[in-house]
């Protein structure tokens, strides 16, 4: 048996004395660039040989698969039934050897973009597929241009909208050290903006939410002073949900009115965002405490949805969920249980119970559960939620919400050790992700304040009061007023 040196010797020896027709050439070259996995050549999805490989002519008089057949023969491919693929020790050694250009694949790397692309009204979670043979195409092809930046900005955005935050992140930072590296800085202008719209939403699910407005705000200023305000609305929608999720409603709110308007005047309509905008609004309003708004807009989000998509769509799922949460704040737990249940369903459908957007679904369960005094009912579902949370992929921000939520069930099952340790992750996460004057935070430290005197400790109590205290803004009138009577009763015990 030959050592590992030796062997890739011979192999790289035999490569270079082998007789190999154009055709063969080219279909090693392309091997190169795909995962190392059987890929059947009947298949009847794009993922398949005939669709990713072939050419048009080379269907018509069938070379294709005899080509194939020669490279197995050869021993260059391997073959198990209907099935192809280069053996990773082959592919390693060739990729040096051939060194496979951008300019020889182009054909591979436009068919990978239809691939991975999909429209509003698709669900992304079908192309997930198709993510490893963008992933291998850019490591293992030499040299750039606007349509491997394009495929990269696609894997990146299918990877945020699947919840692999971390891998999204990852991609977008190399795609914009190649957008600075090759791209002519006069060119800049469209792609860094789509590019910058989609790193804004990446570093914000990364927990980076400084630096996520600070890419979306570059994005508005690009738009606003290249491109006549092409697609403003996008940027301000990402904004609206950026604010919102960090407790900063009037803000969100602002934003989310400003896509609307934009919608309303613009000639060619987006249904999609028109959906994501009610909901954004609704959100807001739901977060400043003006249900039965808040409720007319959420409403409005899933006529919208179940009326372009359909009830089984992950898009619809979002706004059922949306219009669960609104229900709970309006005391309707019953209908608040029945749109989390459907929300649920449909995500179970695409993701596993540890995805964040299941979770969240089964944090609203538990709410609606824990206001119909259900409790162990609560704490089941609850305690599903907060498994999410050492999900690399689990958003910061909702991460004090969970321990939150966790913690007023544990208080109103008396288990009141339980309870506080909850609160006190709950704070570690909030002091870290949300904004320091909000509603989000204001609760947080209201609920700390409501355990402590339960347990007795009246001085520690204070001094989450002080901190309540300094959270709050001017609009919060009615927290104003719960902290009031929290000190009154505070001074009573």
């Amino acid at each position: 048996m030959l050592p590992v040196g030796n062997y890739n010797e011979y192999l790289l020896k035999m490569f270079m004395i082998s007789r190999f027709t154009k055709q063969e050439k080219d279909l090693l070259e392309n091997f190169c660039l795909l995962p190392s996995k059987y890929i059947d050549y009947r298949n009847k999805t794009r993922e398949n040989l005939l669709y990713l490989l072939c050419k048009n002519d080379e269907i018509t008089n069938y070379t294709f698969p005899k080509t194939l057949n020669h490279l197995v023969k050869k021993g260059w491919l391997l073959r198990e039934g209907f099935a192809y693929k280069i053996h990773q020790v082959i592919q390693d050694l060739l990729l040096v050897t051939i060194k496979p250009t951008l300019t020889n694949n182009k054909l591979l790397l436009q068919k990978i973009i239809k691939c991975i692309d999909y429209k509003e009204k698709e669900n992304p979670y079908e192309r997930f597929n198709y993510i490893i043979y963008s992933d291998k195409y850019c490591e293992n092809v030499d040299g750039f241009d606007i349509d491997l930046l394009e495929l990269r900005k696609k894997n990146a955005w299918i990877k945020t909208e699947l919840g692999n935050h971390k891998l999204a992140y990852k991609t977008s930072i190399q795609t914009l050290s190649l957008l600075q590296k090759f791209v002519n800085i006069d060119q800049q202008t469209d792609i860094s903006s789509k590019l910058f719209d989609d790193l804004a939403w990446i570093f914000y699910k990364n927990g980076k939410t400084e630096k996520g407005i600070s890419f979306q705000e570059k994005a508005i200023e690009i738009k606003k002073e290249h491109l006549n305000g092409k697609s403003l609305e996008n940027s301000y929608h990402q904004l609206s949900q950026i604010y919102n999720e960090i407790g900063e409603p009037q803000i969100a709110l602002k934003y989310a009115k400003m896509v609307l308007s934009i919608l309303n005047k613009s000639e060619e309509k987006n249904p999609f965002l028109e959906i994501t905008a009610y909901r954004s609004i609704g959100n807001a309003y739901r977060r400043l405490n003006k249900y039965e708004k808040a409720l007319i807009f959420n409403k409005r989000s899933c006529e919208l949805a179940e009326k372009i998509f359909d009830k089984g769509h992950i898009k619809t799922a979002y706004s059922y969920a949306g219009l669960a949460i609104n229900y709970i704040n309006i005391g309707d737990n019953s209908n608040s249980l029945i749109y989390s249940k459907k929300a649920k369903k449909i995500l179970l459908r695409n993701f596993d119970e540890m995805h964040p957007d299941v979770a969240t679904c089964y944090n609203n369960i538990a709410r609606a559960y824990l206001n119909q005094n259900r409790k162990k009912m609560a704490l089941r579902y609850q305690l599903k939620a907060n498994k999410s949370i050492k999900n690399k992929n689990f958003p910061n921000t909702r991460k004090g919400l969970f321990c939150n939520n966790l913690a007023l069930i544990y208080n109103s099952l008396n288990e009141l050790d339980k309870a506080y340790i909850q609160q006190l992750k709950a704070i570690r996460y909030d002091e870290k992700y949300i904004s320091s004057k909000s509603i989000l935070i204001f609760k947080t430290y209201y609920n700390m304040v409501n355990i402590l005197i339960k347990m007795g400790k009246k001085n520690k109590a204070l001094t989450f009061v002080e901190k309540a205290r300094n959270s709050l803004t001017e609009e919060m009138n009615e927290e104003f007023e719960l902290l009031n009577s929290l000190v009154i009763d505070l001074g009573r015990s």
